[in-house]
């Protein structure tokens, strides 16, 4: 008996090291040295910032609705939406270990130019991002970038028939097809839905926005759980204020869910909707609520119902411009574009088991101001961790092509999910459980474990690489 507690106890002593090495990460938009924004990290519960790397006019300049990608090798990937040799913006690397910045590409009128939403990792291991204006039409570009050897291809041409100026990110749906919208364009110019294959280039605009079933969407899509894709359109719907919508990638089936009010739930979404464990969807609004400063809303996939959960104010934040990260400790972090103590922004926590607001950072103008962005949870040492491990189950070696070791310290029912939500595995597992199994047909990227059983519920990342 001692020496089985003697073993749990020290699974759960390296559990615990390396879940504190996870950091989160962001841009602000302006601020720092030359206040044109600054790169930061934060340790896991989002206290005790650093500022990583101030932009400068030529490596780049005032990222916007944007944030970082860790791609498998643990580099960071990001876009600059100003700065570079024609002040249009610049393609850049950040190593996490050593804080060394590399500008890769500068953007231009004809490759695009002043790219705005965040970068995509595929299956295929190229990098896809969008811009909102240059090439052909001065419309916005859809790009391709090789991270081995650092080419850079363009591969659509945004018009006003297939939708032009894109602000938001891409996503995957599945080994061929990435999904995206555009903020205008379309037959009625206000904006389209897409899908591009990138095994064969081709392009394909789905559905075109509307006065009645939303406008000028500005965030990204989500994939649920339940296989739908989910978004938001900053005007449009009942009230010209916005709305969420759904949409069925099998059928091109589109539904507007909720049309937003105002005062009573928020209006002008300009980010996107996250998914929890719980099976909600949470996101944010810019403007409406109670002191018409934006709100924090939980949306239920099951009942289509919304709910507002937190009202923005001057005190603990106003005006969010970006989505909601959901990290590794179950709760929800957020940035707004001004409110706090100086008026220019603050990182937040959210508990969705307590309906409760934290600050955790006043944005001052030297650690950065105004951000316009997203979060991410990142592992600075992913290219030479061994194990990762959490206080219940530990998945070792981690990261690794997919063969993990798994052992248990409480008996339980646990599956792998995705970072959407979805389910992957399932796994029984009881004290005596020491063994391996094979996730290897899994795509590239992070994954969560999670317990749900003796009345526990924890979610722990592990990560499948090449």
């Amino acid at each position: 008996m001692y020496k089985n507690f003697l073993y749990f106890f020290l699974i759960s002593l390296l559990c615990q090291s390396y879940h504190a090495q996870n950091q989160i990460w962001g841009m602000t938009n302006t601020g720092g040295q030359n206040n044109i924004g600054v790169i930061f990290s934060t340790d896991n519960q989002g206290n005790n910032q650093n500022v990583r790397y101030n932009f400068s006019s030529q490596d780049g300049a005032n990222p916007l609705y944007t944030n970082l990608l860790q791609v498998n090798n643990g580099m960071l990937y990001g876009v600059a939406y100003k700065g570079g040799q024609k002040n249009l913006g610049t393609f850049f690397s950040f190593n996490p270990i050593t804080n060394l910045y590399v500008k890769k590409f500068d953007f231009d009128s004809t490759n695009g130019s002043k790219p705005l939403g965040s970068l995509l990792q595929a299956t295929n291991n190229m990098l896809y991002g969008m811009t909102l204006k240059g090439g052909a039409n001065d419309k916005g570009v859809l790009f391709e970038y090789n991270p081995v050897t650092d080419v850079y291809t363009k591969r659509v041409d945004f018009n006003s028939a297939n939708g032009c100026y894109p602000h938001g990110s891409l996503i995957q749906w599945n080994d061929s097809i990435l999904y995206g919208l555009a903020s205008q364009g379309g037959v009625n110019n206000k904006g389209i839905l897409f899908q591009y294959n990138i095994n064969s280039s081709s392009f394909s605009k789905v559905f075109d926005f509307d006065s009645i079933n939303g406008s000028y969407p500005l965030g990204s899509l989500l994939k649920g759980s339940d296989g739908m894709l989910y978004g938001m359109a900053s005007g449009g719907g009942t009230n010209n204020l916005g709305v969420l919508f759904q949409f069925n990638p099998q059928s091109l089936a589109f539904n507007k869910t909720i049309d937003f009010l105002g005062n009573s739930n928020g209006s002008s979404p300009l980010g996107s909707l996250v998914e929890t464990t719980n099976g909600f969807l949470y996101g944010m609004t810019n403007n409406g609520g109670a002191h018409n400063m934006g709100t924090l809303f939980e949306y239920n996939i099951a009942s289509s119902a919304l709910i507002k959960r937190i009202d923005f104010d001057s005190i603990i934040g106003s005006y969010p411009f970006g989505s909601l990260l959901y990290a590794s400790d179950l709760k929800l972090y957020g940035m707004t574009h001004s409110g706090g103590q100086n008026d220019v922004g603050i990182l937040f926590q959210y508990n969705t088991a307590t309906n409760s607001v934290v600050k955790k950072i006043d944005f001052n103008t030297v650690n950065g101001a105004k951000p316009y962005g997203n979060l991410i949870e990142i592992y600075p040492n992913i290219t030479n961790v061994k194990q990762y491990t959490s206080s219940e189950v530990c998945m070792m070696p981690n990261p690794n092509n997919g063969n993990f070791e798994i052992k248990a310290t409480k008996m339980g029912s646990y599956k792998i999910i995705d970072a959407l939500g979805q389910p992957v595995l399932s796994i029984e597992l009881n004290y005596s459980n020491h063994f391996s199994v094979l996730v290897e047909h899994l795509p590239k990227g992070i994954y969560f474990i999670v317990s749900n059983g003796n009345n526990v519920s924890i979610t722990e990342k592990i990560i499948v690489t090449d």
